[in-house]
């Protein structure tokens, strides 16, 4: 005989059927713990140390070690998803996303041992590059070029000072160049070295730097060989021939044999210190 089941009793096999299947999942609804690591690094692979990040839900919080990582306990369902929200980061550095909240999926892993595998996620981070500017002056150089790391900025205006705006990491060196090309000579300082510090700064760099036209270097000349630049100055003692006359009349003479050189005579003269050829 066959027996059909009425509709109160079959809504109450459902309620069993559906709570039995939520106890599967939690019974009581409660939430699974999951262990996350968070690895913060460069896009070439550098950690990161010293990130805050915090779990809004929980309140867990922490900070990267040496190794750019960071392990939080966070709870949840089964392939929900979860919001971490980075608080700090250390100076100099920034997210490449510009995003604070990092969002992530609750789901379980198990290696082959049967053991639970934690979850990881990465956030990368950029070096962050300070507005820099930078102003120089000279005494008497203008319409230079102006060079910083290989970069040309500008020229300086017809008195010989400018301001250029640069971006740089702090900590890295700013080499400042004064280009005074080929057909000028400078005299005076033509290059400042900077150290980039943390923050938007400006860069005071006040040369004295002069010019003196290519075609004036001879007037520097005497100045160099006074300054003990070498140089050789030879005497030589040269004889006059007299041809003899007769009657008014020049006599030709017969070809003789070619003229050997002559040889100097009287002392040679070289002004290097410490050296007398007349003595050897």
């Amino acid at each position: 005989m066959r027996r059909s089941l009425d509709l109160p009793t079959l809504g109450a096999a459902l309620g069993v059927l559906l709570a039995a299947g939520c106890g599967g999942r939690g019974g009581d609804g409660a939430d699974s713990t999951y262990v996350v690591e968070i690895r913060c690094h460069t896009a070439d692979g550098a950690p990161v140390a010293n990130v805050r990040l915090v779990h809004p839900e929980s309140g867990e919080s922490g900070v990267t070690s040496e190794q750019g990582k960071l392990s939080l306990r966070i709870a949840g369902h089964e392939g929900s998803e979860a919001t971490l929200q980075v608080a700090a980061v250390p100076d100099g550095m920034m997210l490449a996303d510009d995003n604070p909240r990092q969002h992530l999926v609750l789901k379980s892993f198990t290696e082959a041992g049967g053991r639970r595998r934690f979850l990881t996620h990465d956030i990368l981070l950029n070096k962050n590059k300070e507005t820099y500017v930078v102003l120089v002056s000279t005494a008497d150089a203008p319409n230079l070029p102006v060079v910083a790391n290989g970069i040309t900025l500008g020229r300086l205006n017809s008195r010989g000072a400018g301001a250029f705006r640069v971006q740089g990491q702090p900590g890295e060196e700013l080499k400042v160049v004064l280009d005074t090309g080929k057909t000028s000579v400078g005299r005076g300082s033509s290059l400042q070295t900077f150290t980039l510090p943390t923050g938007r700064s400006i860069l005071s760099f006040q040369s004295d730097l002069t010019l003196v036209a290519a075609n004036s270097a001879r007037a520097v000349e005497p100045d160099s060989l006074a300054a003990g630049s070498p140089r050789l100055l030879i005497k030589f003692n040269q004889r006059r021939h007299h041809q003899r006359t007769h009657g008014g009349k020049q006599r030709a003479l017969p070809p003789g044999p070619a003229p050997t050189p002559e040889k100097p005579q009287g002392p040679v003269q070289v002004p290097f210190r410490g050296v007398d050829l007349q003595k050897g």
